[in-house]
């Protein structure tokens, strides 16, 4: 893979190279996204070195997302016409929401539990029998979600957890995709974008980061029909 973005290939550790994409793509529109469409392109033939790539770039999109420059580069690849990029962007209501009163539903755990789980250790939490874990991580409060992902205790099943709850607000999928840990994982990008809760803007963004059986399944799956069209297209 060559060009400027190819090169954040060799970028190490991950928060390096998503920092660098970042730069790069804000940049300059105009050049940005003809170097985002070739390496998209290249991902999508195999090239190991542009998925790597693609990755940075896509979640430091989706980290990035309101931005201007945002907005920038999905206007510059409107402007000329290239269909990987425009691919990444596109909003609509989930296709699925929370029923009136609007609020998510609450477990009944107080946030002094849910702070008390962030804060122990794996092996404590192990012997903690009486933490009621799924009902604290389906707690409604973003900022507590929060406090649960950056615990060091917390494992990837915790975060698939979160990530797949249903429902989900917006505010609790920005803790998600905020946090690099867990972002990284693809299993966690896998049951976001699946989650049918989730804006397609989200979901959009974090398809090309997936495997091909994935997008497959989520081009047969019960998701927003803006995210099962672009999956079967990347698929």
């Amino acid at each position: 893979m060559t060009g400027v973005l190819g090169h954040l290939a060799s970028v190490e550790p991950l928060a390096l190279r998503v920092a660098a994409a970042g730069e790069r793509l804000r940049a300059h529109a105009a050049a940005a996204a003809t170097q985002l469409e070739a390496t998209l392109a290249a991902a999508r033939e195999g090239d190991a070195g542009a998925r790597t790539a693609v990755l940075a770039c896509c979640i430091a999109l989706v980290q990035s997302d309101g931005d201007p420059w945002v907005s920038a580069l999905r206007a510059e690849a409107e402007r000329q016409a290239l269909p990987g990029v425009s691919a990444l962007f596109g909003d609509a209501e989930p296709h699925r929401a929370v029923r009136l009163p609007g609020r998510l539903p609450d477990p009944c755990v107080s946030t002094q539990t849910a702070t008390h789980l962030a804060s122990i250790s794996a092996k404590v939490r192990a012997r903690s029998f009486w933490l009621p874990t799924d009902r604290i991580l389906a707690h409604p409060d973003s900022r507590i979600v929060g406090r649960l992902l950056r615990a060091p205790s917390l494992r990837l099943h915790d975060a698939l957890t979160i990530a797949s709850r249903r429902p989900t607000s917006d505010a609790i999928v920005k803790e998600l995709t905020r946090s690099l840990r867990w972002i990284a994982h693809i299993e966690v990008r896998e049951a976001l974008v699946a989650n049918p809760f989730v804006r397609p803007a989200v979901a959009l963004i974090l398809l090309p980061t997936l495997l091909a059986p994935a997008l497959r399944a989520l081009g047969r799956g019960s998701v927003h029909p803006l995210v099962r069209r672009a999956a079967s297209t990347w698929a």
